[in-house]
């Protein structure tokens, strides 16, 4: 896998049907990185598509940015409908009332030049992170509804408003609007993707739910909300001794006999929340072969810092791009890491919704965060990666690869790294 950059302060982007295009949101910022205005919907034309190795690092003169949504509201996650005539997006809404103005977010959908914007939810909940099928005949999107606070609550947490987050579908105009899944909680990262035949879903859904803090990871299900299948579970890749270390450090900080009944449960139960990672943002391959997602994984050997203090947070989050084979289960995890963020734990670079060309060898993802000015201060950038599951690695690319969840070693203040490779699980 190769990368360049397509384009600074740049968020969310999706591909047109014939590869050639790109539309994604974009916000004025100053130098310090405060934001000036609301996101503004953009499309890059004449994206590269050659050998990317030649565009790394360097102007494409041939590249045209444009805008084609400057509406004073804050908008995001557009996506091309399969024909490549349309745009779904969500929009923040506002709404003014005798007790104030309330905010909800709205999908609509506009013609790809920017012309004849249309409202399509009117459902009384906060609607976003559309995805069209395939055909072009529906839109499936996340719903979340807010209950009634309790005022006659025992304590602060239950009298709080309960929320709803789901999967809802509806056609392309906004008509027959189903609900497809029935889940409990406040998950403002859920999203997901058709499969190429329209037949299935991919998803991803956080447990918040107060007591059972379950990080987010991936699901399947059919197309009318049925046969809901799990496809990410809580991993890791550490050896025994490291796990070893892991657990006394564990043991030692959390008071696991005091908490637990049964403290082996109970350790267990810590450790895999200590090193849970969050899967999400999942996007279905155009052959419907693959899943592209970017997984947030803990790092760090549970030892002391330099002063010779314990940790308290034993682990760091770093991101991977992952690549996970449908039928095999296998993954390949790769971090992207143009600036070398990833060597300096200060600054942890985040990536964010991958998005596919339409011929499959390469995927778009937004990076956010590391020491290099243009990825901090909440400023995202979109690269373009070159990808094919049959390459080889090699250590002449740009793009570095680690195992996933390759500890840091903290002993003598350093941090020393596993040889580079392509980590398959």
């Amino acid at each position: 896998m190769v990368w360049g950059e397509l384009q600074d302060n740049a968020y969310f982007p999706s591909w047109s049907k014939d590869g050639q295009s790109i539309v994604f949101v974009s916000d004025e910022r100053d130098s310090d990185g405060v934001d000036l205005g609301p996101m503004k919907i953009m499309v890059a034309k004449n994206v590269p598509t050659g050998p990317f190795l030649d565009y790394v690092g360097e102007e494409d003169e041939d590249l045209e940015i444009s805008i084609v949504n400057d509406e004073d509201s804050t908008m995001s996650r557009p996506c091309w409908s399969p024909d490549g005539t349309k745009i779904a997006y969500y929009s923040v809404e506002e709404t003014e009332s005798d007790s104030g103005i309330s905010q909800s977010e709205q999908i609509y959908v506009m013609n790809s030049d920017g012309s004849e914007k249309r409202r399509l939810t009117y459902n009384g909940m906060d609607n976003f992170n559309p995805a069209w099928s395939s055909d072009g005949e529906r839109i499936a999107f996340i719903g979340k509804e807010a209950g009634e606070p309790n005022p006659d609550a025992e304590d602060f947490l239950s009298g709080m408003p309960t929320y709803s987050t789901n999967i809802f579908v509806m056609n392309s105009d906004g008509t027959e609007q189903r609900q497809l899944t029935n889940y409990e909680g406040n998950d403002d990262s859920m999203s997901c993707d058709w499969s190429p035949d329209g037949q299935r879903l991919v998803y991803c859904w956080e447990n918040s739910y107060f007591d059972t803090d379950v990080e987010s990871k991936l699901f399947v299900m059919d197309s009318d909300g049925g046969n809901h299948s799990q496809i990410t579970y809580f991993e890791h890749f550490y050896d025994e001794n490291w796990v070893e270390e892991a657990m006394d450090y564990l043991y030692s900080e959390r008071d696991i006999e005091d908490v637990y009944d049964d403290p082996d449960e109970g350790l267990q139960k810590e450790f895999e929340y200590a090193y849970d990672h969050s899967d999400e943002d999942p996007t279905w391959s155009p052959d419907g072969k693959y899943i592209a997602y970017v997984s947030h994984r803990r790092y760090g050997r549970p030892l002391r810092d330099r002063s010779g203090s314990p940790y308290r947070d034993p682990s760091l989050k770093m991101s991977h791009l992952v690549i996970l084979d449908v039928e095999s289960n296998k993954k390949l995890f790769y971090v992207l890491d143009p600036v070398g963020s990833f060597q300096d734990a200060l600054y942890p670079h985040r990536l964010f919704k991958p998005a596919w060309s339409p011929d499959g060898n390469m995927i778009a993802v937004c990076i956010r965060g590391g020491k290099d000015q243009r990825f901090n201060l909440g400023i995202s950038a979109i690269l373009i990666c070159q990808w094919n599951m049959g390459n080889e690695y090699t250590t002449e690319n740009p793009t570095l690869y680690f195992p996933a969840d390759v500890p840091f070693d903290l002993d003598d203040g350093g941090r020393r790294f596993i040889d580079g490779g392509k980590y398959d699980v």
